[in-house]
């Protein structure tokens, strides 16, 4: 049977916490900052050229409208005091409260489903019981998808990936669609959280799928959509492959670059060896048994 797997991402969640807290309007341009570099920004700044990382210098000069907060600090003492980095601690409560508030409006607000926590800010959820109870009331019929659904194949365009077909899974899929409306419905009506949301058959894809249309949209992947969409992703940011595994991966591609002539997708060039940043998730597959 196919599953039905959301990841469901607060969109720059810090920042969304204090701008929350401080009543900042969202279309004013923010960041959260840690000692002298930025750590979170909204996506107001972001259109500035505002990125992660970045110096507050660097961030006012490119954005002068910018609006700075420090993360919450605790002095040795343990009481929050002024922000001196020889003594002060980062305390990231605010956040984890935050975060706690989040995941008991999504337990509320759909029965049926299995939540996972991945981070302070994101979660997987596996509503496969649901969407199967729906699809089976509806006759796999649905009415159009939730406004700010992307489907990809369809409003993302990927090599020209197949349509849409009106498969049992894709049923499955679109009742996803529901779910994850409803689910990020919930979290902004209690909170006030604007958050991005990936619906696929699996977490590697549905994970990918929740950063490629952000902030405040869903992206629906399809199986027919699914090869295509990977071939678009560098392998070292598919979860899971960052590390030794990646490592492994990496090493196998290459060999059989060298023995086999392989090229990463989309490449013009064939037959030479690749550095590992070339790989795609979507190489991986061309080297799978059938």
């Amino acid at each position: 049977m196919h599953r039905v797997i959301l990841h469901l991402d607060a969109d720059c969640f810090y920042a969304q916490v204090e701008q929350e807290r401080l009543r900042i309007p969202r279309d004013v341009p923010f960041a959260v900052q840690q000692w002298g570099s930025l750590l979170a920004i909204n996506y107001s700044a972001r259109a500035s050229g505002v990125a992660r990382g970045m110096t507050v210098e660097q961030a006012t000069k490119l954005c002068p409208a910018i609006e700075l907060v420090h993360v919450p600090t605790l002095d040795d003492a343990g009481a929050t005091g002024e922000i001196d980095r020889r003594t002060a601690k980062i305390d990231l409560g605010r956040y984890r409260e935050a975060s706690s508030k989040m995941f008991d409006v999504l337990a509320a607000a759909c029965a049926g489903v299995v939540i996972e926590k991945a981070g302070l800010d994101e979660a997987y959820v596996d509503c496969t019981d649901v969407c199967v109870a729906e699809v089976d009331a509806r006759g796999g019929v649905f009415a159009d998808l939730p406004a700010d659904t992307i489907v990809a194949g369809v409003d993302g365009d990927w090599e020209h990936a197949a349509p849409l077909i009106e498969t049992r899974a894709d049923a499955l899929l679109k009742a996803g669609c529901m779910v994850a409306a409803r689910l990020r419905a919930a979290v902004h009506v209690a909170l006030r959280f604007t958050t991005s949301c990936g619906i696929a058959h699996n977490k590697t894809v549905a994970k990918q799928a929740s950063a490629l249309n952000k902030p405040n949209k869903q992206t629906m992947v399809p199986s027919s959509a699914c090869a295509p969409m990977l071939r678009t992703i560098n392998l070292r940011d598919v979860r899971g492959l960052g590390g030794k595994l990646g490592d492994a991966v990496v090493a196998l591609l290459d060999e059989l670059s060298a023995r086999e002539g392989a090229v990463p997708a989309g490449s013009a060039q064939s037959g030479s060896r690749y550095k590992s940043c070339c790989w795609t998730a979507g190489d991986v597959l061309q080297h799978l048994p059938p």
